[in-house]
């Protein structure tokens, strides 16, 4: 599959995300300023989380797994340091925009900047890299179940910035732990758990349901 026709499709399912969690928001120049915040967030938590992880490995790890901890859970601090950093990352842009913009919803702006993290997360990782080959239909369809992911994790954790600082530190820890279980899939993958068919339900069904709790809030 032609890299033109996956971007095509990731653009169209984030139309479909557009719909589903900020319905006329789009219009609003908060809503895009939301969108080009988590476009920027991606290669800052790209120069974090990397440093953040290979700290866990050397530090706290081993020092796990020589107290006889399986290094199928002492992994899973990996995946957990990838959602306190990409939602805290996420969240700051939010919040920039929300104050900035004087909105009154600040759901919305975090599944526009979720949906711009995303985005630019696809096209960095998968699309460009495969600018020669193609992009093989599983891997596109991984890129929209976790764009889908980011854009209602997101929504989440913004939706707590209504209830001052007591709501957002509790819309963080949510999206935050949501987001390293979503990722420790990877982790089960790598341990031979899961396999690849395996690996992509468990993302599939993480990001819909995550995208679900986020339709929820948004109908309230």
């Amino acid at each position: 599959m032609s890299v033109v026709i996956a971007s095509v499709t990731l653009l169209l399912a984030a139309v479909v995300l557009v719909r589903v969690l900020s319905p006329g928001e789009w219009r609003r120049p908060a809503w895009w300023a939301a969108v080009v915040g988590g476009m920027l967030s991606f290669p800052v938590a790209l120069g974090i989380q990397p440093t953040l992880q290979k700290g866990y490995l050397v530090y706290i790890g081993q020092a796990i797994t020589a107290m006889g901890v399986p290094a199928l859970i002492a992994d899973g601090g990996l995946a957990l340091i990838s959602g306190i950093v990409q939602e805290a990352v996420k969240l700051l842009a939010v919040f920039i925009v929300f104050k900035v913009g004087a909105t009154r919803l600040p759901g919305p702006l975090g599944a526009a900047t979720g949906l711009g993290f995303g985005v630019i997360e696809a096209f960095s990782l998968v699309f460009l890299p495969l600018l020669g080959t193609g992009v093989h239909p599983v891997a596109l369809v991984e890129r929209v179940f976790a764009t889908t992911f980011h854009a209602g994790v997101t929504f989440i954790a913004a939706a707590g910035l209504t209830g001052g600082l007591r709501g957002a530190a509790k819309g963080y820890v949510i999206a935050a732990l949501l987001h390293g279980m979503l990722n420790y899939g990877v982790i089960l993958k790598a341990h031979w758990v899961l396999g690849l068919l395996g690996t992509e339900i468990w993302v599939a069904v993480g990001s819909l349901l995550t995208l679900g709790w986020a339709w929820r809030l948004r109908a309230r």
